[in-house]
């Protein structure tokens, strides 16, 4: 039998992440705005908080007006706990702190996408995918995969894998001093890369770019 802790609300998807000996939770609630939670020991979750943010696509058609929630990305880095979300323009968004509710949230103008993006902390680094816009998720060739390392402070242009094509969100995952990710392609199999030129990848893309994101000063303070 799975002894499991039942929460009082529904959600979308769930993100979850160890950070600071804690585990903690993150969904879109049924009313399309975010949640944030914490679990000392996988048995109570405790301080459930609604957030101002809200994630949610309208389906079911041209006319629909419908919103379906789009579930969060969540990772901890370094000293901070970051919360990702798509928007309701499909733009993507990086909170640090989510638990104080005086921090402001960057919103990531190259990043557009109608999927939840992907978040994990790499070597101390904090690492975003997401599946691009490229062409409507209904037909076409697929959305690209990106990759952009320090999504939260001023950094250089998103890496865009031109192998990497998808309808659905990425996964990322730091394993063995490597950054792993997963994607379902437009075929609907299953592939796994261990990105081992990521690094040399950001530098040059760094160095080739002036590009500085405009963000709230407090953001990781």
């Amino acid at each position: 039998m799975l002894d499991a802790v039942r929460a009082g609300e529904k959600s979308s998807a769930v993100a979850m992440t160890n950070w600071h000996e804690r585990l903690y939770l993150a969904w879109t609630g049924t009313d399309t705005h975010l949640r944030l939670a914490w679990s000392p020991d996988a048995r109570n979750i405790v301080d459930t908080r609604r957030l101002d943010q809200q994630s949610y696509t309208v389906g079911g058609g041209q006319y629909a007006t419908s919103r379906e929630p789009v579930g969060p990305a969540l990772a901890g880095s370094a000293e901070h706990l970051y919360l990702a979300w798509t928007d309701t323009d499909h733009g993507i968004n990086i909170l640090a702190d989510p638990e104080n509710s005086r921090g402001a949230p960057v919103r990531l103008e190259e990043a557009s996408s109608h999927n939840p993006p992907a978040l994990c902390s790499h070597q101390g680094t904090l690492v975003l995918a997401w599946t691009s816009r490229d062409a409507p998720t209904w037909r076409g060739s697929g959305g690209h995969i990106n990759i952009l390392a320090d999504p939260e402070s001023p950094h250089g242009a998103p890496v865009r894998l031109e192998e990497a094509r998808s309808y659905l969100p990425p996964a990322l995952c730091s394993h063995q001093g490597s950054l792993v990710l997963a994607w379902s392609g437009t075929d609907r199999h299953l592939n796994l890369a261990r990105l081992q030129s990521f690094g040399a990848l950001l530098r040059a893309h760094a160095a080739s770019t002036s590009y500085v994101l405009a963000r709230a000063a407090d953001i990781a303070r």
